[in-house]
């Protein structure tokens, strides 16, 4: 277990709720910065471990899971014990029942999901960055295609060949031909 857990970058973890004792598989200590030697956790040294801001989403969770009975899933920010640095986990957790019902603990997985999160980040910056792109090329070509169609000057467009791909409709008034009649034939038959 401790193997595919290294390999997954996936540890599990398990609270219960009687005895207030939280356990932590080998890489969820990984995953916090700390030893199992030099560090105990508990539930509160385990919820402070998250970003101010994400301590009281999880300790509702917590709350709810005993309460109900059911389990959950985040991702939340988390700031190692042992460089404060800030990584983005989820965690999945169900509850644990006695034989008559009750919640008894609180089990699960634990994975550091940092630099999936930040991936997932960078494409969508790129994402919006061609969006934003596609809607600038778009804004040009209507400010260009109205400048076309209502200016008095001619204005061409041809491909590598020198077809025509776009004439005014000025160009009726200086050639005698359509736009329509222009487009597809080469300049230089005009």
């Amino acid at each position: 277990l401790a193997l595919v857990e290294a390999m997954a970058g996936v540890g599990h973890w398990r609270y219960d709720f009687r005895s207030g004792k939280v356990t932590w598989s080998p890489e969820v200590y990984r995953i916090h910065g700390v030893s199992p030697d030099t560090f105990d956790p508990n539930l509160d040294r385990a919820v402070g471990a998250y970003h101010p801001d994400d301590r009281p989403i999880l300790e509702e969770f917590v709350r709810r899971a005993q309460a109900t009975g059911e389990g959950y899933e985040f991702v939340l920010r988390l700031q190692r014990l042992s460089d404060n640095a800030t990584r983005i986990v989820t965690a999945k957790a169900e509850v644990e029942t006695d034989a008559g019902g009750a919640p008894i603990a609180l089990f699960g997985v634990f994975q550091d999901v940092t630099e999936r999160e930040l991936q997932l980040q960078r494409l969508s910056a790129a994402l919006q960055e061609t969006e934003h792109a596609r809607a600038e090329a778009i804004k040009s070509e209507a400010r260009f295609r109205a400048l076309g169609e209502n200016g008095s000057d001619v204005t061409m467009q041809t491909d590598l060949s020198g077809m025509l791909v776009y004439v005014s409709p000025s160009v009726v008034r200086v050639a005698g031909y359509t736009a329509d009649e222009m487009l597809g034939r080469p300049t230089l038959s005009f």
